[in-house]
């Protein structure tokens, strides 16, 4: 897997990699309000860019959460950008919200939207 997305990121024009995960709405019995998060920990910037985008979209969006990107959890997108010197994030979206196709694709358009707007 490493050694796959290490080549997918050597061989790739992008200037910034990422990676969607999802999370559950109820973790160990305690309800998750956090919709989204954007994980990062390098690109501080960045990740608020993104993160103002998702929040002014209505999606309770937070900064390294529900997972922090500061202590290694995005390593494996973050170390191929790194080898490779581009931008890591990494995007994190309550399980709940992707059972539905048409709020995933609201969701993919959203940061579609953003990416754009931010790799011009």
């Amino acid at each position: 897997y490493h050694a796959q997305l290490d080549r997918e990121v050597a061989e790739s024009p992008a200037e910034l990699c990422f990676s969607v995960h999802s999370f559950t709405p109820v973790y160990q019995g305690e309800p998750r309000e956090l919709e989204m998060g954007v994980l990062f920990n390098e690109e501080e910037q960045l990740a608020e860019s993104l993160q103002r985008h998702l929040s002014a979209a209505g999606y309770d969006t937070r900064l390294n959460e529900p997972y922090s990107g500061k202590a290694g959890l995005i390593y494996s997108i973050e170390q191929p950008a790194i080898r490779h010197h581009r931008r890591a994030l990494e995007i994190e979206v309550r399980n709940d919200l992707l059972l539905d196709a048409q709020r995933r694709g609201e969701i993919a358009e959203r940061l579609a939207a953003w990416f754009r707007q931010a790799l011009r």
